[in-house]
């Protein structure tokens, strides 16, 4: 049954026959094929419905305008913010031509001065986005550094500079985020029915087809 074009077939007769009309044979005959036809057309019609519906989910076979759920899965996950940290020791705070040397814990690096004479560290384990304030530093797990609260500034993806130069001996521990969780921001609801809006809250919605 070609679906896109179904006519649903309705057998509603509202004849106006005066009262004591003697309904025929021929009548009783027509109805009753009338009936059977509709049902016939109904049931058709439900089967291949339920036919490509059962088909469309056992197969990879789907419209790909849309995602599956299984598509979906990997951006609806709960609490998979991705946090790095890395700890460097400060060996030299400057070697007069420019550098200084810190330590990751397993061999002496040498890093960048600024011609203001910030340090640069480089991270080795992976980056950040820049401007959206998810780095920041502790200095001998103590003092705070951050691009909003200052003593840090954010030079690239892989580059943090100390603004606040520290001495031979510091640890440095840098924090970032390289995921941020969509999950723990907004409501995610996936159904049929679009969710009403309201002002305190905030709502990604996708749609089941």
């Amino acid at each position: 049954m070609d679906l896109q074009n179904y006519n649903p077939m309705y057998v509603l007769q509202q004849p106006e026959r005066a009262p004591g009309y003697v309904v025929s044979a021929e009548l009783w005959n027509e109805l009753f094929h009338l009936l059977t036809a509709q049902g016939n057309n109904t049931a058709e019609a439900v089967k291949t419905l339920i036919d490509k519906m059962v088909s469309h989910r056992d197969s990879d076979d789907h419209d790909t305008r849309y995602y599956t759920k299984d598509e979906l899965a990997q951006y609806l996950q709960g609490g998979d913010t991705s946090i790095s940290i890395e700890v460097f020791t400060i060996v030299s705070s400057d070697n007069g031509d420019g550098t200084f040397t810190y330590n990751n814990g397993t061999a002496d690096i040498v890093g960048q001065l600024t011609a203001e004479g910030h340090q640069v560290f480089t991270l080795a384990n992976g980056t950040y986005d820049l401007g959206q304030n998810r780095v920041e530093a502790y200095v001998n797990d103590t003092l705070h550094r951050s691009a909003a609260s200052g003593g840090l500034a954010e030079i690239s993806p892989n580059k943090v500079a100390l603004t606040q130069p520290e001495d031979a001996g510091a640890e440095i521990t840098i924090k970032y985020y390289e995921r941020i969780s969509l999950g723990g921001e907004q409501s995610i609801i996936l159904s049929s029915i679009q969710p009403q809006r309201t002002a305190n809250r905030s709502i990604l919605w996708f749609k089941l087809l």
